[in-house]
């Protein structure tokens, strides 16, 4: 049930908020007093399309408020939308907001969620039925047809759709974890090729044990052994290693033997 309705910016309506209440309720007023502003705007909040002629001034933004009481059959229908919408009925209240802004565009909420506008459709299907001329908006729609369906058959189908529920949801949660093993075991799996072209990088390289050390003490006794050349013969040292780094290299080497047997 529709407790409270606010809608500021529609048609001739400046701002206006209703509040109902159980029972039967009966809005009259001449033509031109913003009845039908009141149904424009429940239908904004069942996902119709919104367009900025329905503005009260061009370039303004508009905004249609509910507060609907949502009772335990309806949330259990809910249930699924809500929860992949992230929306939490509280009190057993829903609040939902519609905004359209003076291009035409338009934002949707669900409880302080922001929400695609195609979700309000799904929601207030379930909550609310227009009637009108030739129109029983709610009939049309496969949910509808199934719930009716459902309720025709009385207990036993209502058990059997409770099980099958139970059973689909228990086949969701698998399927989600089974997603999550095969992710995973994708993830090992290339784990696994870098392990072993890092494997392979290391095996061509064949290194021996303590070589490392011995590396470092060549490197540091060639070091030594620049500086000293440096020292002697300066810049023909300096030209030789620019021109040609291989008879450098060579040239430090072969200076360096006697000192890396000792």
């Amino acid at each position: 049930m529709i407790e409270q309705l606010r809608i500021q910016g529609i048609g001739v309506i400046a701002d206006a908020q209703v509040d109902l209440g159980p029972g039967l309720t009966v809005i009259t007023g001449e033509t031109g007093a913003g009845k039908t502003m009141i149904l424009s705007g429940i239908e904004l909040l069942r996902g119709a399309r919104a367009e900025s002629g329905q503005l009260r001034e061009s370039g303004e933004q508009a905004e249609v408020d509910a507060v609907v009481t949502v009772d335990e059959e309806r949330q259990q229908l809910l249930g699924d939308v809500l929860e992949d919408l992230g929306v939490h009925i509280e009190d057993d209240a829903l609040i939902a907001r519609r905004t359209v802004s003076g291009n035409g565009r338009s934002r949707a909420h669900l409880s302080g969620r922001p929400v695609p506008v195609s979700a309000l459709t799904q929601v207030w299907s379930v909550l609310v039925s227009v009637h009108g001329q030739a129109d029983q908006a709610r009939l049309r729609q496969a949910a509808a047809q199934r719930d009716l369906v459902d309720r025709f058959g009385g207990v036993r189908v209502r058990e059997a759709l409770t099980a099958y529920q139970a059973v689909w949801q228990e086949w969701k949660d698998v399927e989600q974890e089974l997603s999550l093993l095969r992710a995973s075991l994708s993830e090992s799996e290339r784990t696994s090729t870098l392990l072993r072209l890092g494997i392979a990088e290391i095996d061509e390289v064949a290194p021996e044990r303590g070589e490392d050390d011995a590396l470092n003490a060549e490197a540091a006794v060639l070091e030594l052994m620049a500086v000293h050349l440096m020292e002697q013969q300066g810049p023909l040292i300096l030209e030789a290693a620019v021109v040609e780094p291989e008879a450098y290299l060579a040239l430090l080497q072969a200076q360096a033997a006697p000192v890396v047997q000792a």
